[in-house]
C-alpha cells in the first residue's frame, strides 16, 4: 500500500484500522518510510505475520493485536499506514 487511505485496494488490501475486532488478517506492508518498518519489524511484525485484531474498527483509541500470542497496542495514526489482509482458508 503505497499511501495511507480508508479503502480497499485491488489486491484486497485495507489498513488495519478499519479491520473489526474480532479478525484475523495477515500483515502485508507498511507504508511511512523506514523508520515505520523499522517499529513494526521490531515488534515481530513481518510480511505474512497473522495479526489477531483484539478491539478495533469503529472503536476510538489504540488498535489492540495479538501477534504470536504476544498483545501489542498500535496507535490508531500507524494503524492507518499498516496494510493487511484476510486469512486466506489455506493459511488457517
Amino acid at each position: 500500500m503505497s499511501s495511507p487511505n480508508n479503502r480497499i485496494n485491488a489486491d484486497g488490501c485495507f489498513p488495519l484500522a478499519l479491520t473489526a475486532s474480532a479478525s484475523l488478517v495477515v500483515f502485508v506492508s507498511v507504508s511511512g518510510g523506514v523508520g515505520a518498518a523499522r517499529r513494526i519489524a521490531d515488534m515481530g511484525i513481518v510480511p505474512g505475520t497473522k495479526i489477531e485484531v483484539v478491539s478495533g474498527g469503529s472503536q476510538p483509541g489504540p488498535v489492540i493485536i495479538r501477534v504470536r500470542g504476544t498483545k501489542l497496542v498500535i496507535g490508531r495514526g500507524m494503524a492507518r499506514r499498516i496494510a493487511v489482509r484476510p486469512v486466506r482458508a489455506s493459511e488457517m
